[in-house]
């Protein structure tokens, strides 16, 4: 006796029993590739920051940002830097400053060296007494804190 394997010699019951085992098997075999892959490509911890909080202060370096009068662009500035510093701290990054914890964290997030000129622009701002600064300098230097949040999977 021979047995035929096409579709209409096998019971309905059977081909649902086979498309089971595929899902079960399917299931037990990727749900551990994908907490292993999560794992490896998880968002820095944040221990005391809140994601909202962090969110919430970045909607208003935003509108601050997208506003034409000076004071407004330098207080966006110095706030992203201000706030970039705090994830940092966050994440456990030590260091006396923010250069330091930033030169920490450039060993584990190589993208982050983009922000050692948005943050040597944020010190020219605060201590030069003659700085003066255009809202391209300004949206730039925001600009870049923005993208190092985004990497970071924070914003």
């Amino acid at each position: 006796m021979q047995i035929n394997l096409d579709f209409p010699s096998l019971p309905l019951k059977m081909w649902l029993y086979i498309g089971g085992v595929i899902v079960i098997a399917w299931w037990i075999v990727y749900r551990p590739i994908q907490r292993i892959k999560n794992f490896f490509h998880r968002s820095p911890e944040l221990y005391s920051l809140d994601k909202n909080d962090i969110q919430r202060q970045w909607r208003e370096i935003d509108k601050k940002i997208q506003s034409n009068q000076m004071s407004d662009l330098k207080i966006a500035v110095i706030e992203a830097d201000k706030l970039f510093d705090q994830v940092l701290q966050d994440m456990h990054f030590t260091g006396g400053s923010f250069q330091q914890r930033l030169s920490l964290a450039c060993k584990k997030y190589q993208f982050l060296g983009k922000l050692y000129a948005a943050h040597r622009f944020r010190n020219q701002l605060v201590h030069e007494a003659n700085f003066n600064i255009n809202s391209y300098q300004a949206r730039q230097a925001v600009d870049q804190f923005r993208s190092g949040l985004k990497k970071l999977k924070i914003l």
